[in-house]
C-alpha cells in the first residue's frame, strides 16, 4: 500500500509523536509511507526522516493560503499516486477531502484525536473547521478515532458509524517498562529513599489538566514522608504559580518540581503512584506509559481514561478533590507487595491492549479493508 499523511507540521506533540510512530510501523511492514506538511519546522522532522519516511512540504503560508494550497496538495497527489491519503487532525482531514475533488484517486481516511470538543473555547476558525467537517464528513471513506469516547461524541454528532473505527493509541513498552536500577537512580538524584511514598504528575500546564485539584487532593493525605513530584510543561511562571499553590496547601516539602525536558521512560519507574486529574481527555499517553512502566494509576473518569486502567488502578469523578484524595489515600495504604501487583497487571494491559504492534496491526486492517479485492 501507498499511503500519504497529511498533517499541519510535527512540531513536538502526542498526536505528531503517534504519527511519526505510525508512519515508521507502516514503513517496518513494506508500505510506502509518506508524510505531507502544511507548515514546515517540526521538530520531529529529523526523527520521520531517520526513519526513511519521505517528508514532502506543502509550504502552506497562513491560514487564509486555501486555493494555493489545496493545488499543491492535489499535484503532490498526482505525483506520487497513493492509495491513500490520511489526514491527521481536522485540518488536514478537510484538506484531504477538498483536495481530492480536485484530484481523484486515493481513499481518504480521517484521524481525529478528540473525544469532546469544548466549542464555546474555539476561535471562529476551529469553529469554521468543525463546521465544515460536518458538513463533508462523507466524503470520508474511514474515519479513524483515537478513543472509544470520541467515537461516540461524533457519532451522537452525526458522524456515519459505519464508516468509523476506534483504534487506540500504540506505546512503546520495550521504552517505557519497570526498572530498578533507573528508579533507584531517579530517587537518589531527588532526594528519596527507596520506601519513601512517591506519587506523580505529568503534564502540561492547561486548566483542563487540573493540577490545582491534584494538589488539593495531596493535601488531604496523612501519609509519612510523602513525596510529590510533578513533571510539568510550562514556562518559569507557570512553575512559580505551583510552587505558590503548593506553599499555601502545606506542601512546600513534599513537593518537587524537576525539569519537564528529562526523558520520562526514566522517571515513571521512581513513582509508586501515577495520577491524572485532567477535566477532559481523549486517550491518555501519559496514563499508558505510566501503566508501561509497571505503575498502578488513579485517574479522572473522563475520555477513555478509566478504560484504560480497568481494574488495574481506581477512577474517579472529576473535579473532586475529596473523592480523588479518597482513592490516593486507599492506594496508598495498600501494602508495598499488592501494590507492586497492580503495577505489573497495568503492564500486562498495555502490553496486550496498547502495544506498538497492536496499533500496527489495527491501522493496517483498517486502511487495507478500503483497497479493492
Amino acid at each position: 500500500m501507498k499511503i500519504l499523511f497529511l498533517i499541519s507540521s510535527l512540531r513536538t506533540g502526542g498526536a505528531e509523536r503517534q504519527l511519526v510512530v505510525l508512519a515508521r510501523l507502516l514503513a517496518i511492514r513494506g508500505h510506502q509511507v509518506s508524510i505531507a506538511l502544511m507548515y514546515g519546522g517540526g521538530e520531529l522532522e529529523e526523527e520521520a526522516r531517520s526513519a526513511g519516511i519521505e517528508i514532502h512540504q506543502l509550504r502552506k503560508r497562513s491560514t487564509a493560503d486555501v486555493i494555493p494550497f489545496l493545488f499543491n496538495l492535489s499535484a503532490l497527489i498526482r505525483r506520487i499516486g497513493p492509495d491513500i491519503l490520511h489526514g491527521y487532525l481536522e485540518m488536514a482531514n478537510l484538506s484531504a477531502s477538498l483536495a481530492r475533488l480536485i484530484a481523484p484517486g486515493p481513499r481518504v481516511v480521517w484521524g481525529i484525536r478528540n473525544a469532546d470538543m469544548q466549542h464555546a473555547n474555539w476561535d471562529w476558525r476551529h469553529r469554521l473547521v468543525y463546521q465544515l467537517s460536518t458538513w463533508l464528513v462523507l466524503t470520508a471513506d474511514r474515519i479513524i478515532v483515537n478513543s472509544r469516547a470520541g467515537l461516540q461524541y461524533h457519532v451522537n454528532r452525526g458522524f456515519p458509524p459505519d464508516r468509523m473505527a476506534h483504534i487506540p493509541n500504540g506505546i512503546d513498552t520495550d521504552r517505557f517498562q519497570p526498572d530498578s536500577s533507573v528508579r533507584a537512580a531517579r530517587r537518589k538524584e531527588w532526594g528519596i529513599t527507596l520506601d519513601q511514598p512517591v506519587i506523580g504528575f505529568v503534564g502540561r500546564f492547561d486548566p483542563i489538566k487540573d493540577l490545582p485539584g491534584f494538589l488539593k487532593a495531596v493535601a488531604r493525605l496523612e501519609a509519612p514522608g510523602l513525596r510529590v513530584v510533578c513533571i510539568i510543561a510550562g514556562d518559569e511562571a507557570q512553575r512559580a504559580a505551583v510552587r505558590t499553590l503548593a506553599g499555601e496547601l502545606g506542601l512546600s516539602e513534599a513537593l518537587l518540581l524537576p525539569e519537564a525536558s528529562q526523558a520520562l521512560e526514566t522517571v515513571y519507574p521512581a513513582f509508586d503512584l501515577f495520577c491524572s486529574t485532567s477535566l477532559g481527555e481523549g486517550f491518555s499517553n501519559v496514563v499508558c506509559e505510566a501503566m508501561a512502566s509497571a505503575v498502578s494509576c488513579v485517574v479522572t473518569d473522563v475520555g477513555d481514561s478509566a478504560y484504560i486502567v480497568g481494574d488495574t488502578g481506581r477512577a474517579v469523578r472529576p473535579s473532586s478533590p475529596e473523592a480523588l484524595a479518597v482513592a490516593l489515600d486507599e492506594a496508598l495504604g495498600t501494602d508495598r507487595r499488592a501494590l507492586r501487583q497492580m503495577g505489573e497487571a497495568a503492564r500486562r494491559r498495555i502490553v496486550t491492549e496498547f502495544s506498538l504492534d497492536r496499533l500496527a496491526d489495527r491501522s493496517e486492517a483498517a486502511q487495507e479493508s478500503l483497497q479493492p479485492r
